[in-house]
C-alpha cells in the first residue's frame, strides 16, 4: 500500500480576491455605462423637449401674428377713428390671450388662467361680431339716410328704454352718415369697446360691443302692411282658391234680385245689374275676425307709439297713440270694429243693405252682371221722342218683369206710381219738348203730356183695376216693346190679384 502525500487544505483566497475585484469592477463599470446611458437619454429628452417648445412658441407667435393681421384686414373698410380703436381693444386682448398660452405651455396649470383664457377668447369673438355688423350697417344705414322722406312713411325708429327714438335715430344717422351726427369706437380705460353716437344736439349714446350686434339689427322697425293683410285675410274668408268666386257658404241658398235703376246715367244709358244677396251670419263673422286681428296687430305695436299712430291712421281711426293706449279692451275693440267693417265693404264691393230710412236690413249683397245699356226707344228714358221700340233682350225683359213680379208679391200694399216709377215732371213719354203731369184719382192713372205753345194736350187715361188698361199702361212706361205684351200681362195680373 502507497500512501501519497496529501494536500489538506488548498489556499485559493487570492485567487477568489482576484476575481472578486473582477467581478466588483465589471459591476462599477456596467453601472457607469448605464447611469451615463440614463443622463444621455434624459438630455437628448430634454433637448427634444425643448427644440418643441421652440417649435410650439415659434408656432404661437406665428399665430398671434396671423390673427392679428387677419383682424386687421377685416376691419380695413371701417373708418380711419374706428380701427384705431378696435385694434388697441383687439390688440391689448391677443397679448394676454397669449400670455397665458406661453404660461401653459411652461406647465401652468392654474385652472383660473384657463378660465381667463375663456373670457379673452370670447371677447375676441365679440370684437369680430361688432366689426362685422358695423361694416353691414353702414351701407344699409347710410342709403336709408339718403332716402329717409321715402321710408319714413313705413319705417320707424325704434323706442329705447327712456320711451324715445332718441338713441336709435342717433346711431342710425350717424353711422349713415347724416349731417350733424357723429359715430365711431373707443376703447375705454376699464378695458371695455364701445360703439358710439352722437345726435346734431350733441347727445351721447353708447353701446358696447356685446350688445351692438343685436341691438344694430333693431334700429328701425318697418310698420307691417296693415291694408294689405287685411285685404289677403278677407279674401281667405269669403273667396275660393280661384279668388274670384264667392264661397258657396256665403251663396248657398241665397236669393238674386234683377234690378233696373230708374233714370239713366251721366251717358244717358240705363244701368241693370244682379243683386246678389250672401248669407249674413257669414259676412258678420268674417268682418268680427277681422276686427279682432285688426286690434292685435295695433296692441302689438304697444312699444312702438310711431308704428301704432301709423296704424291707426290706416285703419282711419281717429285716435292718437296715447288716447288708444288709455282705452280698456272692450273699448279698443269697439273703437277698431267700424273702420274695420268700412274697410271691409269697401274692399270688397259688398253692400249692407239699409231700408228706406237709411237703417240697416240685416242683409249684404254684391252687384252682379251690371249692365249699361241705350235707353229703349219711347221709353221715359229716350231722349229720341219715339215710341215702343224697345232695345231690351228677352234675357233683360226676363229679368224685369219677374223682379217686379217679385216685388209686388212681398208687399204689403202696391202702389202702382212707385212700382213703375212714374211721377209728375219726368222725362215725356213723346219726346224731351213735353212737359209731363201724372194724376191718380180712384182707380184711374191720368198722364198728360204738353208742349210749350201747343193748346193740344196729349191724354191718356188707364184703369188700374183693368188688366189689359193696366198692360198697356205697363208697356208704354216701362219700354218693353208691343211683342211682349204677353208679359206685360203678367205684371198686371199679379197687380190686380194682389188688390183683390
Amino acid at each position: 500500500m502507497s500512501y501519497r502525500n496529501p494536500q489538506i487544505i488548498q489556499d485559493r483566497s487570492g485567487e477568489i480576491l482576484a476575481k472578486g475585484f473582477e467581478s466588483f469592477g465589471a459591476s462599477i463599470a456596467q453601472g457607469i455605462n448605464t447611469l451615463g446611458a440614463q443622463r444621455r437619454k434624459e438630455r437628448e429628452k430634454r433637448d427634444a423637449e425643448n427644440k418643441l417648445l421652440g417649435a410650439k412658441m415659434i408656432e404661437l407667435g406665428n399665430q398671434k401674428a396671423q390673427d392679428s393681421a387677419a383682424f386687421n384686414k377685416g376691419i380695413k373698410n371701417l373708418s380711419k377713428s374706428m380701427r384705431e380703436q378696435m385694434t388697441i381693444a383687439n390688440n391689448v386682448n391677443l397679448d394676454r390671450i397669449y400670455k397665458i398660452k406661453k404660461a401653459q405651455l411652461y406647465g401652468d396649470a392654474n385652472p383660473e388662467l384657463s378660465e381667463e383664457l375663456a373670457v379673452l377668447l370670447g371677447k375676441t369673438n365679440t370684437y369680430n361680431s361688432l366689426a362685422e355688423s358695423m361694416l353691414g350697417s353702414i351701407p344699409i344705414l347710410g342709403e336709408m339716410v339718403d332716402d329717409w322722406p321715402k321710408a319714413g312713411r313705413t319705417e320707424f325708429f325704434t323706442e329705447g328704454k327712456d320711451g324715445t327714438t332718441a338713441e336709435s335715430q342717433a346711431f342710425v344717422m350717424g353711422i349713415g352718415g347724416a349731417e350733424g351726427y357723429e359715430a365711431g369706437m373707443n376703447y375705454k380705460e376699464d378695458g371695455e369697446l364701445v360703439a358710439w353716437a352722437k345726435d346734431d344736439q350733441g347727445n351721447y349714446y353708447e353701446i358696447n360691443a356685446e350688445d351692438f350686434p343685436s341691438r344694430s339689427n333693431g334700429f328701425t322697425v318697418t310698420a307691417p302692411d296693415a291694408i294689405g293683410d287685411q285685404i289677403a285675410a278677407q279674401d281667405k274668408l269669403i273667396y275660393d282658391e280661384s279668388g274670384e268666386k264667392f264661397l258657396t257658404s256665403l251663396t248657398a241658398d241665397q236669393e238674386k234680385e234683377y234690378v233696373l235703376e230708374p233714370g239713366v246715367n251721366d251717358e244717358g244709358l240705363k244701368v241693370s245689374y244682379n243683386k246678389q244677396y250672401l248669407n249674413s251670419k257669414e259676412i258678420q263673422g268674417a268682418v268680427s275676425k277681422l276686427s279682432k286681428s285688426n286690434l292685435i296687430a295695433l296692441q302689438q305695436e304697444n312699444d312702438n307709439k310711431q308704428v301704432q299712430q301709423h296704424l291707426l291712421d290706416k285703419f282711419l281711426i281717429d285716435l292718437t297713440a296715447d288716447e288708444f293706449r288709455a282705452l280698456s279692451e272692450n273699448e279698443q275693440q269697439e273703437a277698431v270694429n267700424k273702420p274695420t267693417k268700412d274697410l271691409f265693404f269697401d274692399g270688397t264691393e259688398i253692400t249692407e243693405e239699409v231700408d228706406e230710412n237709411g237703417k240697416p236690413t240685416g242683409k249684404f249683397y254684391r252687384e252682379e252682371d251690371r249692365n249699361e245699356f241705350k235707353p229703349p226707344a219711347g221709353s221715359k228714358d229716350d231722349k229720341s221722342g219715339f215710341k215702343f221700340a224697345a232695345q231690351y233682350t228677352d234675357a233683360e225683359i226676363n229679368k224685369m218683369v219677374n223682379t217686379m213680379i217679385s216685388k209686388v208679391e212681398k208687399a204689403k200694399t202696391v202702389n202702382i206710381t212707385d212700382l213703375l216709377n212714374i211721377s209728375s215732371g219726368m222725362e215725356a213719354l213723346s219726346g224731351p219738348k213735353y212737359n209731363v203731369n201724372v194724376k191718380s184719382e180712384g182707380s184711374n192713372i191720368t198722364i198728360t203730356e204738353s208742349l210749350p205753345g201747343d193748346n193740344i194736350d196729349l191724354v191718356n187715361v188707364y184703369d188700374i183695376n183693368n188688366a189689359s188698361s193696366l198692360t198697356n199702361l205697363i208697356l208704354r212706361t216701362q219700354g218693353y216693346g208691343a211683342k211682349n205684351k204677353n208679359k206685360a200681362r203678367k205684371i198686371a195680373n199679379a197687380i190686380i190679384g194682389k188688390k183683390n
